[in-house]
């Protein structure tokens, strides 16, 4: 009988630590039921690799038997058996390192199961072995590695220069060097240029042209076995520089149309246009008083406004109206200030207006602003500041450049408008313009 009672106890003892190794709950002497501890069956694997060469994906491969949720954090330990640090987004049953620098580091992943079903702990967790990687020096000089590339800019003659940078990196310990090439097209050789040997360059700008600039990025590595140099070439940034346009001061009191002409290029029509902007700059005097709102006019009289050297009426009758071509009208009549463009003092900012026809700008009196899309003769068009409402003689000054009207599908087509000497107003105003720059 005793000799039965053992041999049942240790059938006993050997189911009872089957069902743990076979990752079922435990049951605890009370009878709580605890998360059943995961059982790895496939553990991450280290290697040896070439600084530059494709990472190794590291994996586990675990199982649970209660019917929890299994989960995964990987660490890297800087030895093989110290603690180590959660790596960041690192939560899944694989895992691929960062090797682009030389040294070992040592991975494993935690894996956690999670049952909410059971009566007592409902986490278990289980640790997979060490993997190490060694990221060694390869028989050559790294490759580097351009993450920013310098970027095309467009100036106009006197604008301060842009600096064109480049970011770059390397893995296996060497040093980098930098040099920046000229060229004068997107393809040709470049001529390298003196003293820009930074990862920052600011190219000369004092003439009118194109310039195309790169940096040739050299990686200097004396550790290696082979080749100590390597090299890596940025994009080429476009460096344009335009004529500077014709500047005006302009003097507008109460409200009133400062003057531009337009001639269409061949082959397009009215309807072919959609917007017109225009740059202006205010001081900080002038931007204090405010404006009540900029407006654009249009008119197709260009006869009645060619000789004009003060300000002419626009009295109703004389403002266009349907199916009447040689009138002026309202294009667009929009309430806007110097905050709606995020306007600061003695800089540079742009108005734009919509000649498109959608809801909120448009003529007087038709559905579309351009009430003759298909027409080509020449047009005017008004640029219109408003002062504040604080008077008829508290103007505003402000200068006036590049009022110009975009082709709606060509940036090509879009032209530069020519200042007209001459106001348009709905008020008896003095307004005054004039060249400053040219």
């Amino acid at each position: 009988m005793k000799k039965r009672l053992f041999l049942a106890g240790m059938f006993g003892a050997v189911f009872v630590a089957a069902l743990v190794l076979t990752g079922c709950p435990g049951t605890g002497d009370n009878g709580v039921t605890n998360a059943a501890v995961p059982t790895i069956t496939g553990h991450p694997t280290g290697a040896d690799i070439y600084v530059g060469e494709a990472a190794p994906e590291l994996s586990v491969t675990a199982t649970v038997g209660d019917g929890g949720t299994l989960s995964y954090r990987w660490f890297a330990a800087e030895s093989a058996t110290g603690a180590g640090t959660a790596i960041a987004d690192a939560t899944g049953a694989a895992f691929t390192p960062d090797v682009s620098e030389v040294g070992i580091t040592y991975y494993y992943v935690v894996v956690t199961n999670t049952n909410t079903a059971v009566s007592g702990t409902q986490t278990a967790s289980a640790t997979s072995n060490r993997a190490r990687v060694e990221v060694k020096l390869g028989a050559d000089a790294q490759e580097p590695v351009i993450s920013v590339q310098p970027e095309s800019h467009e100036l106009l003659l006197g604008d301060a220069a842009p600096e064109l940078s480049v970011t770059a990196t390397v893995g296996d310990g060497g040093t980098l060097s930098y040099q920046w090439f000229q060229a004068d097209d997107a393809t040709g050789a470049g001529v390298a240029v003196a003293n820009a040997t930074g990862a920052a360059f600011t190219p000369d700008v004092s003439e009118i042209g194109i310039a195309y600039y790169y940096v040739v990025v050299t990686n200097t590595n004396t550790a290696v076995s082979g080749t100590e140099t390597a090299t890596a070439t940025s994009d080429r940034a476009r460096v344009e520089v335009s004529p500077a346009p014709i500047v005006e001061r302009i003097y507008i009191e109460n409200a009133a149309y400062a003057l531009f002409q337009f001639e269409l290029p061949a082959g397009t029509t009215w309807g072919d246009f959609d917007s017109l902007s225009a740059q202006f700059k205010v001081d900080a005097e002038n931007m204090e008083r405010g404006v009540r709102h900029w407006r654009l006019m249009g008119a197709y009289a260009v006869e009645d406004f060619a000789a004009a050297t003060g300000s002419i009426n626009l009295s109703s009758a004389n403002r266009h109206s349907s199916g009447d071509n040689n009138g002026p009208f309202i294009m667009d009549n929009q309430g806007r200030s110097f905050s709606d463009f995020d306007a600061v003092a003695d800089e540079w900012f742009t108005v734009t207006y919509d000649i498109s026809g959608a809801s909120g700008h448009g003529a007087f009196d038709d559905a579309n602003a351009m009430p003759d899309a298909a027409a080509t003769w020449p047009f005017v068009f008004g640029i219109g500041i408003a002062a504040n409402a604080a008077g008829p003689t508290d103007g505003i000054t402000q200068y006036v450049r590049l009022v110009t009207l975009h082709h709606s599908s060509d940036p090509a087509l879009s032209v530069v408008g020519t200042a007209m000497s001459g106001f348009a107003s709905f008020f008896p105003v003095l307004s005054t313009r004039e060249i400053v720059e040219q």
